[in-house]
C-alpha cells in the first residue's frame, strides 16, 4: 500500500521514491498496476497451465504445441500488455527507469530474459511446427523432436517466469 503525505497537491515521497507523485499520476499508478496484475496473471497462469499439462502427455493427446498455439495470440498480448503496464506504473511512480535497488535490478533482469525467452519460444521453437504442419519443411523432418524442443523450452521459460515473479514478489 502506498504510504505518503496527504496535506498538499503532491503526495510526497512514495514508496522509498525519490520523485513527487501528483495525486493524477498516483491514480494512474493504481489503474495501471491493477491491469497489470490482470495480464500478468492470464500470462502467468496460461504458461504454467500448458508446463503442468506437458508433464502429463499421452499418446492419446501428443501435440500440446498445437494447442499451445490456439492461445498464442492471448498469452503475446498479456505479456505485451504487462511489460507496457509495468513499465508506464515504474515511470509515473518513480520518474526514472533506473533500479532502485538491487532486488530491483535483478526483478527487471529477470523480467527481461524472460522476455528473451519468450521470443526464442515464439521464433525458434514454435515457427517449425507450424511451418511443418503447412508443409513447408522436408518429410524428413521429425515432429516429435520440434515438439521435444518445443517441451524442453517451455520447462525453461516456466523457470524464467516463476523467477520474474519471485523477484518482483520482493520489491
Amino acid at each position: 500500500m502506498v504510504s505518503c503525505y496527504t496535506n498538499s497537491k503532491y503526495l510526497g515521497i512514495c514508496n522509498n521514491s525519490h520523485s513527487l507523485i501528483n495525486r493524477n499520476e498516483m491514480s494512474y499508478t493504481i489503474i495501471l498496476d491493477q491491469f497489470h496484475s490482470i495480464v500478468w496473471n492470464i500470462y502467468f497462469g496460461g504458461i504454467l497451465t500448458f508446463s503442468i499439462y506437458s508433464l502429463f502427455k499421452s499418446k492419446e493427446n501428443p501435440s500440446i504445441s498445437l494447442q499451445f498455439k490456439n492461445v498464442g495470440v492471448v498469452l503475446g498480448l498479456s505479456l505485451g500488455f504487462a511489460i507496457l503496464s509495468k513499465l508506464l506504473s515504474h515511470w509515473l511512480a518513480v520518474g526514472h527507469y533506473y533500479p532502485r535497488s538491487t532486488i530491483e535490478m535483478i526483478a527487471f533482469g529477470s523480467a527481461f530474459l524472460l522476455w528473451l525467452s519468450n521470443m526464442i519460444l515464439e521464433i525458434w521453437t514454435l515457427d517449425p511446427i507450424r511451418k511443418l504442419h503447412k508443409g513447408l519443411l522436408p518429410k524428413t523432418t521429425n515432429p516429435d523432436d520440434l515438439e521435444n524442443r518445443f517441451l524442453r523450452h517451455l520447462w525453461i521459460h516456466s523457470i524464467f517466469l516463476l523467477s520474474t515473479q519471485l523477484s518482483f514478489g520482493f520489491i
